[in-house]
């Protein structure tokens, strides 16, 4: 064994020993999400972290309770930096400062550009834009063209009097015993819905001020409701006890043959369409929406789910480039200069999109085919779909109330005239009880 010679083991003892510097965390993007499509986001994750070092800490929560979760988070300590965001939740949350605006981020907004244009409005609040689009969908016109046939109807309906004639000849023949589905149980559809029913008859609940209109004749609510309600108690198109019927069990009961017309969310044509999942695969279409009363042009409500970066993150240099850069990957182009999220959304999951270039995608026009339509046919169906004309700050409130009025009117509880009028006296006492005050 060598010794080290006195002095200079001496000098070794005499000097300070310093610690080894600790490994610096890698650099991560905290992102909030409803619980869906969990393989596509991880394969997104994936993808951004090679090509970019920073990592993603997800955190992800039900939908039935993610709202409060979203709030809760935004205004926590350690809030995230980049959270999911529904359209109709966007003038409360952005109200409150909880948001942080994109429109001084060039490297964002410039995807506007390619994005339809009902798509970036719907992310607009006060002037200003909050976020990039995680997807987009819109009520469709689902037929059985099986069902169809059988009744000697050659051409899918394109106003609702038309519905109502081949919904009775379809009845009497005994082909379906309630040919129209549609769920009236509650969230998360029912204002869509009736939005949809609302738009395609040329009506509106309130104008471009905010100001009702739900009540007044030529321009309101009334006609809808009545249709509503005769759909069911007049036109026996309608079952009974469809305002306790969600969304999946109407899509189930179309798959399953015993519809031949429905509204429910676009995307449901795949689960329509796979003979995996539905005894009717190859027979389901979308038409566009039917039109009655005063409109002439087909109308439907969408929305839109989108990704927005927390005031708390806009907060620090650092965390905001991260964000940017997540929702660039997210809802624009990625590393290769591709709209790879929103295509794999569509491809594998069958969210629709809002990037119009994706509707030349070979790929995206392959699956379209597949499902039963094509890029032309959901061109003039992004073309039809307007916002909900509620979103407000006070939505939410006025949507708890309202909901349930509708499902009287469907029950033929509740005159669609006063309905009409409880939910235009309830939109005044929320909007009243909402504005700032000098």
């Amino acid at each position: 064994m060598t010794l080290l010679p006195r002095r200079a083991l001496g000098a070794l003892l005499a000097t300070p020993w310093v610690a080894p510097a600790a490994a610096q965390p890698r650099p991560s993007v905290h992102f909030l999400s409803w619980t869906a499509v969990l393989d596509s986001l991880r394969a997104q994750f994936a993808e951004f972290t090679r090509a970019s070092g920073v990592t993603v800490r997800h955190q992800h929560v039900p939908w039935i309770s993610y709202r409060p979760a979203l709030l809760a988070q935004l205004r926590a300590t350690a809030a995230a930096d980049v959270v999911l965001m529904s359209d109709a939740w966007l003038p409360e949350v952005a109200g409150s400062g909880l948001l942080a605006p994109i429109d001084a981020m060039p490297a964002l907004t410039r995807f506007n550009a390619e994005a339809a244009p009902a798509c970036t409005e719907a992310m607009r609040h006060g002037g200003q834009q909050y976020g990039l689009a995680y997807y987009t969908d819109s009520i469709g016109f689902f037929y059985h063209r099986g069902l169809l046939q059988a009744a000697g109807i050659v051409t899918p309906p394109t106003s609702w009097e038309e519905v109502m004639d081949h919904c009775r000849r379809i009845r009497s023949l005994g082909i379906a015993r309630f040919p129209m589905g549609l769920p009236l149980a509650g969230d998360p559809w029912l204002i869509e819905l009736l939005s949809t029913l609302v738009f395609s008859h040329g009506g509106r609940f309130v104008d471009d001020a905010r100001v009702s209109v739900m009540a007044e004749a030529g321009r309101g609510i009334i006609p809808t409701l009545a249709f509503l309600r005769d759909m069911i108690h007049r036109h026996q198109a309608l079952d009974p006890t469809s305002p306790g019927q969600d969304e999946v069990g109407v899509a189930r009961a179309f798959a399953e043959g015993r519809h031949a017309f429905a509204l429910l969310p676009s995307y449901r044509l795949r689960f329509l369409n796979n003979p995996l999942t539905s005894d009717v695969a190859g027979q389901a279409r979308l038409g566009l929406m039917p039109v009655g009363g005063a409109q002439h042009d087909p109308a439907t409500c969408g929305w839109v789910r989108f990704y927005a970066i927390s005031a708390a993150a806009a907060r620090d240099a650092g965390r905001l480039a991260r964000a940017g850069a997540f929702l660039s990957a997210f809802g624009g182009h990625d590393a290769t200069g591709a709209y790879t999220m929103q295509r794999r959304l569509f491809v594998n999951d069958g969210l629709p999109f809002c990037t119009l270039p994706l509707l030349d995608d070979p790929r995206v026009s392959d699956v379209l085919v597949a499902a039963g339509e094509n890029p032309e046919w959901r061109a003039l169906h992004l073309a039809s779909a307007r916002n909900k004309d509620v979103i407000a700050p006070w939505f939410g409130n006025w949507q708890g109330v309202t909901n349930e009025i509708w499902r009287a009117v469907a029950l033929d509880r509740l005159a669609p005239e006063a309905a009409a009028q409880m939910a235009h006296a309830l939109w005044v006492q929320l909007c009243d009880a909402c504005r700032p005050r000098p």
